[in-house]
């Protein structure tokens, strides 16, 4: 039985690995594209990224937000991803410009309030949220 165990253990940390591995080279290709000033695939970075990622443990997702994901994809985002702890935070898209009226349609049928973005040096904030009453779920979309 111990040759077993070191054998699931061995496959175990292996299945861990794979999805780590392809979320840094997504994050190095996205950098790349970056420094180089092209945008154009970074709706696909994410996706991919986001794949890998929710192979890595059951509570990085929900129900909700595969819908509301799935939601923006059938709209016109090429991609996206949760920023936060897990299980939540904010929905981050990449769309492109001639699709991001759509999304911001149907993702605000599903209770969902827009937010912009831009690239900023100082790491994600929040400069002036101007939603009234009780917090809403949050996505933004780049491109």
């Amino acid at each position: 039985s111990g040759q077993i165990l070191k054998e699931q253990r061995q496959n175990s940390l292996a299945a861990a690995v794979e999805p780590l591995d392809r979320i840094k080279a997504t994050a190095e290709a996205m950098r790349d594209d970056l420094r180089r000033g092209d945008i154009s695939r970074m709706g696909e970075h994410l996706h991919e990224s986001w794949l890998a990622k929710r192979g890595l443990a059951s509570g990085i997702t929900r129900p909700a937000i595969d819908d509301w994901y799935d939601l923006a994809r059938s709209a016109g985002a090429a991609g996206g991803k949760i920023a936060g702890a897990g299980g939540g935070g904010f929905l981050l898209l990449y769309c492109e410009p001639e699709c991001q009226e759509e999304v911001t349609r149907r993702l605000g049928g599903a209770g969902l309030a827009r937010m912009d973005f831009r690239f900023e040096s100082g790491g994600a904030m929040v400069i002036m949220n101007n939603l009234v009453g009780e917090a809403s779920p949050a996505w933004s979309l780049v491109g």
